[in-house]
């Protein structure tokens, strides 16, 4: 692709772009290291002005994909099943599916004892605190136990608003995807290697 420019000079496009003919100039450059590229290159086609460096490019094939899309026009749909603000969402069928979960509770309730009217996110807050406290006398240091926390497939929910003032929230984690037995035992928990640990920020404050 050739653009002109005010000044009169051409700015030669020199991307890769996949042709039948070979680049008629010296030898190519340095392949993509043995495990990362293609039994054979593609060689490129000359730009159409010949200005292209004397050097050949290759062109390694990419396999191109297409994303079938289907979607149903309900007239009237969001009136009839009251859907006003938010869209509804059918959560997905695939894989993985967990079916054994270790759960833990938490109660609207701050750490200096002070009770909340039904503060449904400091119940949240607790029941997560109360799971890293949990991971880590697995040998996982807190901060780990939080990224895990927040990777993991867990599955939070509002257990209980009607015991008023309290309410409850709990979240559930998949015991799968430890490749230990993460839940209570007479043995005591598994010890894991923590490796270097999370990486933490320099405090600004001791600075």
């Amino acid at each position: 692709m050739t653009l002109p420019f005010p000044t009169g000079h051409l700015q030669v496009d020199l991307g890769a772009a996949p042709g039948p003919g070979a680049h008629v100039c010296a030898a190519a450059v340095a392949l993509h290291p043995g495990d990362d590229r293609i039994a054979h290159s593609v060689p490129v086609r000359r730009d159409a002005l010949g200005v292209e460096p004397a050097t050949a490019v290759t062109h390694e094939h990419f396999r191109a994909g297409f994303v079938d899309l289907h979607v149903d026009l309900i007239k009237g749909g969001m009136e009839t099943y009251g859907v006003s603000e938010n869209a509804i969402f059918m959560p997905g069928r695939q894989d993985p599916q967990f079916s054994e979960w270790i759960s833990f509770s938490g109660t609207s309730v701050t750490l200096e004892g002070e009770q909340r009217y039904l503060d449904s996110h400091l119940s949240y807050q607790r029941a997560i605190l109360h799971a890293i406290e949990y991971l880590s006398k697995f040998g996982y240091s807190k901060e780990q136990a939080y990224l895990l926390l927040g990777a993991a497939p867990v599955e939070g929910r509002l257990s209980s608003v009607v015991d008023i003032p309290n309410s409850c929230s709990t979240v559930y984690i998949p015991t799968a995807i430890f490749d230990f037995d993460v839940r209570p035992s007479a043995e005591g928990p598994h010890q894991i290697d923590p490796g270097i640990g999370a990486p933490k920020a320099a405090d600004p404050t001791s600075v």
